[in-house]
């Protein structure tokens, strides 16, 4: 459900704060979900001004946010690479 309204969102929403709030709501509400972390990233990597330390924390809050099988570990692992 998170995923579809981020797509719904991405597409017709303009406001990068309303958007990086959604992304926010859905890692708190489903940390468990790599792509969720994974798309929060890659949004706040090519779309708001964020530096390296900033982007670390978010993969770092995804890692410690016990990914539910080793290939969502490794997912993240290569989108924070």
């Amino acid at each position: 459900l998170w995923l579809s309204y981020l797509d719904f969102a991405e597409e017709y929403l303009t406001s990068t704060n309303i958007l990086q709030s959604i992304f926010q709501r859905a890692v708190r509400n489903c940390p468990w979900v790599a792509t969720l972390w994974i798309r929060y990233g890659e949004y706040m990597e090519f779309n708001k001004t964020i530096d390296h330390s900033e982007l670390k924390k978010i993969y770092d809050r995804a890692l410690n946010s016990d990914p539910t099988n080793f290939v969502s570990f490794v997912d993240l692992q290569l989108a924070y690479i």
